[in-house]
């Protein structure tokens, strides 16, 4: 599929005023086709999100740009790479998880012409710690039931399939960005959801205080709860249908992409188990960070096609279980 940042990254090509511009006005229509298509009722919306979506693109594009070059993930590397024997138990564990990407399958199946030899992307897994006691040597002793810190890495995922290392890189860009505009997204779902949670709740409290059965000594309360929930809806837009507001939250989050997703550099040392230590080889790869706390380690890399196991035939598997 191709990405509207392609031609950035095509290294046929030079960045420039002009490319930079066509860039940032299809940025703009995509950022309005996933928040809000309503904004094009709004004829200043691409004044309005010219300069803010600049600035989500720029840090996106650094993001990705700063990645170190694709390593090769597959189980011949294993052996000589010691990232892909920290974030996999063994290399059949890393042939299995590549079995697994379901992703790359679906890419290979559906681009045209012939397959490339080797699938480039991002690969991401969650990292867990445990607390563990266990042995270390301390002053020339070895002492027992010492609390260490194992890790693990689990739910990998392969993102943005792809060709080529610059293939890779926009459609990396082009998931940061929209990841960017998820979040706006919601923003502007909670916000209505808030609002017309305020307006019920506004109308059942006005309801008690109009009624001929009011508690007089509650008057006063109503009358305050009722203050309160015009104050908080006087933040709101009173435009019909709230594209100002809705607006002002794409501005907003764009505006602050620095907040919402970082990438990192990544170290850490482990020993054969997978313990945190501090006389062992030190890893480096990345870490990407979202505002609501969701943490990836992330490696760069390429997978030889020629490394991908084979699909499993599961009719043939079936057959061969029920023996026909």
């Amino acid at each position: 599929m191709p990405h509207f940042l392609g031609a950035w990254f095509d290294p046929a090509q030079s960045p420039d005023a002009i490319l930079l511009e066509q860039v940032r006005a299809a940025a703009i229509e995509r950022a309005v086709d996933k928040t809000d298509p309503r904004l094009r009722a709004l004829d200043h919306y691409r004044e309005r999100l010219h300069t803010p979506v600049a600035r989500a693109l720029s840090h996106v594009i650094g993001l990705v740009d700063r990645l170190p070059a694709p390593v090769e993930i597959s189980p011949g590397q294993y052996g000589h790479d010691p990232r892909l024997k920290t974030l996999f138990a063994s290399a059949e564990h890393l042939g299995e998880v590549l079995g697994r990407f379901q992703g790359v399958r679906e890419y290979l199946a559906q681009r045209p012409g012939p397959a490339p030899d080797d699938i480039y992307g991002l690969l991401a897994t969650a990292k867990r710690e445990k607390q563990i006691l266990g042995m270390a040597l301390e002053d020339g002793l070895v002492r027992r039931d010492v609390l260490q810190t194992a890790i693990s890495f689990e739910d990998h995922q392969y993102f943005a399939p792809s060709d080529s290392e610059a293939a890779a890189r926009a459609a990396l860009t082009t998931l940061a960005f929209d990841f960017l505009l998820l979040q706006a997204r919601q923003a502007i779902a909670a916000h209505k959801t808030r609002r017309g949670e305020l307006t019920r709740q506004r109308q059942r409290l006005r309801r008690r205080l109009l009624s001929p059965d009011a508690d007089p000594a509650a008057v006063a309360g109503l009358e305050a709860d009722i203050a309160a929930i015009d104050e908080e809806l006087g933040c709101f837009s009173g435009i019909e249908l709230g594209l100002e507001d809705s607006l002002r939250h794409v501005e907003s989050l764009l505006g602050e992409a620095e907040r919402w997703l970082t990438v990192q550099p990544f170290r850490m040392s482990l020993d054969y188990r997978n313990v945190q230590t501090t006389v062992s080889e030190v890893l480096e790869m990345s870490e990407a960070a979202a505002l609501d706390g969701t943490r990836r380690i992330v490696l760069f890399g390429r997978i030889p096609r020629r490394q991908l196991p084979e699909p499993k035939d599961m009719l043939k598997l079936g057959r061969a279980y029920l023996g026909t």
